[in-house]
């Protein structure tokens, strides 16, 4: 009995709520919004809470896994590493056996408050998954974004550390919003470079020369035609990361339509598209201005 009390005094010691100190709190913030562009998404800001709330594991669930596709999880975890020990069990037959799912939108609960410490101790998924890996101590919160995207953030504790408190909870609540605007910046980052990818193959197959300028003139893309073309530097190249057209006369013309697409592109000035041919003598080609 003396020792099972020490052993309990040691856990509740080491289990203190930890106040979050405001530049512990704005580094947090900086890595959940930073999270969309690491090679692996929130992978830094996953650690820095798992570390501050004493977990063993704390997982963000992007897609989860389904019948017909694996689930898509970031993880951190006290062994270090961004994967899970039994996350394919977990995907291709654990995930229907999860009770701690469909939960309020952006409300932070324990799977004890959720289904009770006896009907939770005694699942399935409790007893054949989670128990073998130590963990019994779920926290979790389910995110959805205003364009329908649905992730999950799921925090857990192993058998000898007490329940999440409501100190706990209440540091998890305060994230939540903002790891909800942070998925919802990666969904749509997500959009656009789908969108750039489709964009650029199409591009890419056309047979007639095409170049992407930014709002200073300076080439940012051009297609296979337009390389070959500017490769010849016959009436028009490359000059200083821009186009630049051999004859003045006509290169005059090109920079005023160039300045006008660009005015017209920011909304200074109407958009307007005109054409303009270009002397190449060595060589007659298509090119799209």
């Amino acid at each position: 009995m003396l020792m099972e009390a020490s052993h309990s005094q040691e856990a509740a010691l080491c289990y203190a709520p930890v106040s979050l100190s405001l530049a512990d709190f704005s580094t947090l913030l900086g890595k959940v919004y930073q999270g969309p562009m690491e090679q692996v998404p929130w992978s830094k800001a996953l650690e820095l809470i798992r570390a501050h709330l004493r977990a063993n594991y704390v997982t963000l669930i992007l897609r989860s896994p389904a019948s017909d596709r694996p689930g898509l999880m970031v993880h951190a975890s006290e062994q270090g590493g961004t994967t899970l020990p039994g996350e394919a069990m977990y995907n291709n037959y654990y995930y229907a056996l999860d009770p701690f799912v469909g939960l309020p939108a952006d409300r932070v609960v324990t799977i004890d408050e959720q289904l009770g410490t006896g009907a939770w101790c005694n699942s399935d998924l409790y007893q054949q998954f989670l128990k073998p890996l130590g963990i019994r101590y779920l926290l979790g919160a389910d995110i959805r974004t205003d364009d329908g995207v649905e992730c999950r953030f799921r925090v857990c504790r192993n058998a000898d550390a007490p329940d999440f408190s409501e100190a706990d909870k209440a540091i998890c609540a305060v994230l939540l919003p903002h790891l909800r605007r942070a998925v919802d910046l990666h969904s749509r980052m997500d959009v656009v470079e789908s969108e750039r990818t489709l964009y650029a193959s199409a591009i890419d197959r056309m047979l007639v020369g095409m170049a992407i300028l930014d709002e200073t003139g300076a080439i940012m893309r051009t297609n296979s035609a337009a390389d070959e073309i500017l490769a010849d530097k016959d009436g028009i190249r490359i000059a200083r990361g821009s186009l630049d057209v051999e004859y003045a006369q006509e290169n005059r013309q090109f920079q005023r339509l160039l300045r006008q697409a660009i005015m017209g592109h920011i909304g200074t000035a109407p958009a307007v598209m005109e054409a303009m041919s270009i002397t190449r003598p060595w060589r007659t080609r298509s090119w799209a201005c």
